[in-house]
């Protein structure tokens, strides 16, 4: 008896999860984490407040100017302002 490879990896090419690890999406299936809040709210990743729909974008010549650097958005997730600060100080041994 062989294994049809391909078609394993194509399987699992096909599926998606949530944060949790949670199969999300299968063959064109949807299907909703039971731990997972609706996907529209977005979060920040480490203090989980909503974003709210006019925060700002993040901008690195704000860090210049001393003003709050905005909501940065990336495949990995998304930081407010506040916790951008935070993990800036932390990386330049300012806390």
């Amino acid at each position: 008896m062989s294994t049809d490879w391909d078609g394993v990896a194509r399987r699992y090419q096909s599926i998606k999860t949530c944060d949790h690890g949670i199969i999300v999406e299968e063959n064109g299936t949807i299907y909703q984490c039971d731990r997972c809040e609706e996907e529209s709210v977005v979060r920040c990743y480490e203090c989980r407040i909503e974003k709210p729909e006019d925060a700002a974008e993040y901008n690195a010549i704000n860090l210049v100017y001393n003003a709050p650097p905005g909501w940065y958005s990336g495949s990995d997730g998304e930081l407010c302002g506040a916790c951008m600060t935070k993990m800036f100080k932390q990386a330049n041994g300012l806390t």
